[in-house]
């Protein structure tokens, strides 16, 4: 098995471990939700902190799936060009479950950290979720730097009917969603780092979530007006 393969599963398996030896340190009723301003709301058991083990281990299953479903496609392709496309998709996902794994991985430390911190807490305790939008930041960004050289497929990156017309629309789209991408990241790290309000922080994430969406179908909507009719 290559590194690139065990870091891939390594890491997607690692929350689970890091929430049981977390449980030896955790006492038993630690906070399990807070609303709108990061005030605590809900007391539960320590042994919540499982949950996000089963999201990381799901993320990656996926992502081996379509994995999967490229290699088979570049095994069985009779077109030299496919069949390097194929690999070269399959690559980049093995590479960003690595990300993610990373991603679930500090999710789960931050939360056991804010737990720690909850039940130590001698006044009122208030959740801080800007780690959180920061690290989602982080990985807005590897994946704008990464949507430019996914080759045109049915499966991840910038899909909608103009972005699938050709080849060329394709790329001009995964180009400027990796531009649009990037920004977003930036902007999340910023907002993360220097907004203190639970409130506005999460009508902020709210607002960036929309104009995202909104951008991405216009960007490859511009994308098939300029070069829809490429062959």
């Amino acid at each position: 098995m290559t590194m690139k393969k065990k870091l891939f599963w390594g890491l997607c398996f690692l929350p689970f471990i890091v929430a049981a030896v977390a449980l030896r340190f955790l006492p038993d009723t630690i906070p399990t939700h807070y609303n709108a301003v990061g005030e605590i709301t809900t007391w539960g058991s320590k042994y919540q902190q499982f949950i996000i083990a089963p999201a990381a281990i799901l993320t990656n299953l996926i992502f081996y799936a379509i994995i999967a479903y490229f290699n088979k496609k570049a095994l069985t392709s009779a077109d030299d060009k496919k069949k390097k496309e194929s690999f070269r998709n399959a690559d980049i996902l093995w590479y960003f479950g690595i990300v993610m794994g990373v991603y679930w991985n500090l999710f789960q430390c931050y939360f056991i950290y804010v737990a720690i911190q909850a039940v130590n807490a001698t006044e009122t305790f208030t959740f801080d979720s800007g780690f959180i939008i920061i690290l989602l930041g982080i990985v807005l960004i590897i994946t704008g730097n990464t949507m430019p050289k996914i080759k045109m497929n049915c499966a991840f990156g910038l899909r909608t009917p103009w972005s699938m017309k050709n080849e060329k629309t394709w790329a001009v789209s995964q180009r400027n969603g990796g531009i649009l991408f990037v920004v977003t990241g930036i902007t999340c790290i910023i907002c993360g780092g220097i907004v203190t309000s639970e409130i506005v922080l999460h009508r902020i994430l709210l607002g960036i979530c929309f104009a995202v969406i909104n951008a991405a179908f216009i960007i490859s909507y511009l994308a098939y007006r300029k070069y829809g009719s490429a062959n």
